[in-house]
């Protein structure tokens, strides 16, 4: 096993900071006017190279299917400076509502593990 401390350059997982929402598969269909087919075509293609994106990349730069959980999160990165993420905050409780909050996790090879 290997133990890794400190920054890897080459890792092939990221970390991340999002603040969203997370929507069951039934929900995140329903809020996107998605079909069974669209479903399967993110579980084929995964999210970005679906025919899906187009519904979803304009509302939000982040949506992650949680594979594990049958769910979804949607939101927007988080960073930069205090007044660019209180923007940010801002507009995707705008958009969401006020039930949003924080996911931090890594993404590692497409699979997203959540804190």
């Amino acid at each position: 096993m290997k133990i890794r401390m400190g920054f890897v350059s080459n890792s092939s997982s990221s970390s991340f900071v999002v603040f969203g929402k997370q929507f069951t598969a039934e929900e995140f269909m329903s809020k996107y006017n998605l079909t069974e087919e669209d479903m399967d075509d993110i579980s084929e293609n995964g999210i970005e190279d679906s025919k899906v994106w187009s519904k979803v990349k304009d509302a939000f730069k982040y949506v992650w299917p949680h594979i594990y959980y049958d769910t979804y999160i949607v939101g927007s990165s988080i960073s930069g400076n205090y007044t660019s993420i209180a923007n940010t905050i801002e507009q995707v409780k705008t958009a969401l509502g006020d039930e949003c909050r924080l996911f931090t996790g890594v993404d590692h090879d497409g699979e997203l593990c959540l804190d």
